[in-house]
């Protein structure tokens, strides 16, 4: 984005003419619904030609309508009415008067957003940028503060966000009081009421613009976060015209769907991106059951945890929801076939994992049965965190006999030996258990070490070629050789050290294979102190692309 404009979105000939042409890169505004609003307003502009340098900063964020010209009846509080000679043409404003967002159009802290109010005792105007109400007089102050409110741009969901700093009421029906420093996402048409003032927002069409998106993308590096990306399932253009479920609102597009239902992206009332899972033919056993689990689990940084859930199971049609966070971009599955993950992200995405499940097996007491590449999620293309879903596949049970759950390719070989019971000759028995300490090797060393280290989420892994319920010695011993290979090749220490880890996951024998814990004490102990690095996520195609002009 080039350097947002600091000129005023009005002609200089204001006094002259008032009319405002709207600017292309208005994605959002503010109009008066009434009376006060509209006097207050009308105010504002009058002030505005009167002292041109003093209010230029609030000028850049007014829009006048284009429309029939009415006389004005708005005197500030030391004007003598009679005093018409000196403000004939002041007095030839227009109908309609706006307030307009832009990031072109930058307010004085871009990293804040835009302040509502009427500048009343502050050392500098500039500290207000929508200028509802003159900063004197105090009948057409309306009991707006100085300051009475912030907008802003939400992080997560890009939608506007308004932050009361007094007391305002939101909604379409002006229910919903906010207090000090409350906030909530702002939808379209929804009232805003600042003091006597009434408002409705809304957004333009080019908030759903491909370059909107550009300018979005600029302004949040530069002034928000250095590695902010716009999340692809919640962004302006992806949910033209969000719905409404409870304190959600969501997109009627779903983001993944099955036999359980479908999952969609959405955003909380406060502007945070949420998942959204709308169950099918819902079941108040099975549904009990996860509410359950889902509490005994909470909240961990590395699992998916549960923010809300409703249900109504005793009418015609019974209909479930539940609401958990974060929302993610993709799967590792994804990633792996997608994307080329510098050295970086893995050792960290790793770690990430590996936190998740010491902290399900160490700290609670649960195995999770089916690890995979599907079910370990990424929060982000850039700088990604990696969070542990599917938490329907979680048990509290000492040991499970369930030996049909998981994923064949990611399961450790005494488990995929209790699935062949019957070929041992034992037809009419019952397989032996297994208990959280072969649960956990599955996962540390098949589930996370295979994808990591092959490079393919959708590969036999060390499954014998003509039989999918074998684990191949032969296989396995191959690829522990090419670890071992490429230690010693390798000058790099961090190669080195993700290898060594690998190698330490991918034991064949489950008494030689480190568990989660021990992952996480070898990534300790080798990540350097300082300031944390940022991962990054290369598109295949795109490293394709590069190689073609070579070839």
């Amino acid at each position: 984005m080039s350097d947002a404009s600091t000129e005023p979105s009005t002609p200089d000939s204001f006094a002259e003419d008032v009319t405002c042409a709207s600017s292309p890169d208005v994605f959002a505004r503010l109009l008066p619904l009434h009376g006060p609003a509209s006097d207050a307003i009308d105010a504002v502009v009058k002030i505005v030609i009167l002292e041109p340098s003093k209010f230029s900063h609030h000028r850049r964020f007014l829009h006048i309508e284009e429309g029939p010209f009415r006389e004005s009846t708005v005197f500030t509080e030391d004007e003598r009415e009679d005093d018409r000679a000196a403000t004939e043409a002041v007095r030839r404003i227009q109908k309609t008067a706006s307030f307009q967002l832009s990031l072109t159009t930058l307010p004085t802290n871009p990293a804040e957003g835009w302040y509502l109010g009427t500048s009343r005792g502050r050392s500098s105007t500039e500290d207000v940028n929508l200028l509802l109400a003159p900063p004197t007089g105090r009948r057409m102050r309306r009991d707006v503060a100085g300051r009475h409110a912030r907008l802003f741009l939400h992080l997560e969901s890009c939608r506007v966000v308004v932050e009361a700093r007094h007391t305002l009421t939101l909604g379409r029906r002006g229910t919903t009081a906010l207090s000090h420093l409350a906030q909530q996402v702002i939808q379209p048409y929804e009232m805003i009421k600042i003091g006597e003032c009434l408002y409705t927002f809304e957004y333009t069409d080019f908030f759903s613009t491909p370059t909107f998106d550009e300018q979005l993308s600029a302004y949040m590096k530069k002034y928000c976060h250095s590695t902010w990306a716009a999340h692809q399932h919640v962004s302006p253009r992806s949910v033209a015209e969000p719905r409404e479920l409870g304190n959600y609102y969501f997109s009627p597009r779903a983001i993944a769907q099955g036999t359980f239902g479908r999952v969609v992206a959405g955003w909380a009332k406060n502007g945070s991106a949420v998942a959204i899972k709308q169950f099918k033919n819902p079941r108040r056993e099975k549904y009990d059951a996860h509410l359950r689990m889902m509490g005994k689990i909470g909240r961990h940084d590395n699992l998916l945890h549960l923010l809300a859930s409703e249900a109504h199971f005793d009418s015609e049609a019974p209909d479930a929801y539940c609401v958990y966070a974060p929302l993610l971009v993709a799967s590792l599955y994804n990633v792996i076939d997608g994307y080329v993950p510098d050295l970086h992200t893995k050792r960290q995405l790793l770690h990430d994992y590996a936190a998740g499940l010491a902290y399900l097996h160490d700290e609670l007491g649960l195995m999770h049965l089916d690890i995979n590449p599907n079910n370990l999620g990424v929060t982000s293309i850039e700088n990604p965190k990696g969070v542990i879903i599917d938490l329907d596949s979680v048990t509290d049970s000492l040991s499970s006999s369930d030996h049909m759950q998981g994923t064949l390719t990611f399961l450790a070989p005494e488990i995929v030996d209790l699935k062949r019971w019957e070929e041992h000759g034992r037809i009419g028995q019952s397989p032996p258990p297994f208990g959280r300490e072969v649960d956990m090797s599955q996962h540390a060393g098949f589930a996370l070490g295979q994808p990591f280290f092959m490079g393919s989420a959708d590969t036999a892994g060390f499954r014998e070629p003509a039989a999918a319920n074998r684990v191949s010695k032969l296989k396995f011993d191959r690829y522990s050789s090419n670890i071992a290979s490429e230690l010693l090749s390798t000058t790099n220490k961090e190669v080195k050290e993700f290898l060594v880890w690998i190698q330490a996951m991918l034991q064949y024998k489950r008494n030689k294979r480190a568990r989660a814990a021990d992952l996480l004490k070898l990534i300790a102990d080798s990540t350097p102190s300082g300031e944390p690095r940022k991962g990054q996520m290369r598109p295949k195609a795109t490293l394709k692309k590069r190689k073609r002009p070579a070839e």
